[in-house]
């Protein structure tokens, strides 16, 4: 989906060929219910069975939103950090990162509810072969993580998302960013680890190998793709004014 999705977005700005944007939302529109689908799979595959006797309806739904608020963190540290340069110097706003702060405001919450519903459910039930779960990640040194994570995860970026002045600020919003960002990453060590060593953080070089390895391998792709075309839009059938003219009114 997202070697078409590029493929496509790539040959409208070549030809701005009206095809290709009703092409993209063909496959754009099935891809919201087939990227989900697949995705549970892969979860409950790969986390989820590392305790099979536990499973959650609501676990895959906690993964997909903390990758939308991952993904947000990640593209407002991009864009603060290629704010002033070109091409985007004349067409960034103080209003556009004002609306990606409202983003991870908007999905900081949901993440926030949907793990707080889980936690909630099972603890109503209170059934041996789901709690499990929950006390393998609250024993020993791991409840200091839960402490950061309820901190950094949710409390100090939700009170200061709420506030105009910090949504406007390029500076103060990167670095918001960032504390999720680094947070969500705590919080899939907290998912995985717990099982290996119930009684407390254990931490050893492979964990920073896998992160430096995985990570680095993804970042190299992504860079390499990012210089490769313009970063803006061109030829763009639905727009009839030049990229420069995008920018939100101040």
């Amino acid at each position: 989906m997202a070697f078409c999705l590029r493929r496509w977005s790539l040959q409208q700005d070549a030809t701005s060929d009206p095809s290709l944007t009703v092409r993209l939302r063909a496959l754009s529109g099935p891809g919201i219910v087939l990227y989900p689908v697949t995705a549970t799979f892969a979860f409950v595959d790969w986390v989820m069975s590392i305790e099979p006797k536990w499973y959650s309806t609501m676990f895959p739904v906690i993964v997909l939103i903390g990758q939308i608020v991952i993904a947000l963190a990640f593209v407002t540290l991009l864009l603060a950090w290629l704010r002033e340069q070109p091409p985007f110097r004349p067409v960034v706003t103080r209003a556009h990162f004002h609306d990606l702060g409202n983003l991870l405001l908007a999905f900081v919450v949901f993440w926030t509810y949907v793990t707080f519903s889980q936690l909630l459910i099972i603890y109503s039930g209170n059934l041996p072969h789901e709690i499990d779960w929950y006390l393998h990640r609250v024993a020993g040194g791991w409840k200091g993580v839960i402490g950061l994570l309820a901190l950094f995860h949710f409390f100090v970026p939700f009170f200061l998302l709420l506030f105009r002045v910090m949504k406007q600020n390029v500076v103060r919003l990167g670095i918001i960013a960032g504390l999720i960002f680094a947070a969500h990453m705590v919080e899939v060590y907290w998912t995985i680890e717990p099982t290996f060593f119930p009684h407390g953080v254990h931490v050893h070089w492979l964990d920073a190998a896998a992160l430096l390895g995985l990570g680095g391998a993804w970042l190299t792709v992504f860079a390499s793709n990012l210089s490769r075309h313009p970063l803006l839009p061109r030829n763009d059938p639905r727009i009839e004014y030049p990229v420069t003219q995008l920018a939100h009114a101040q």
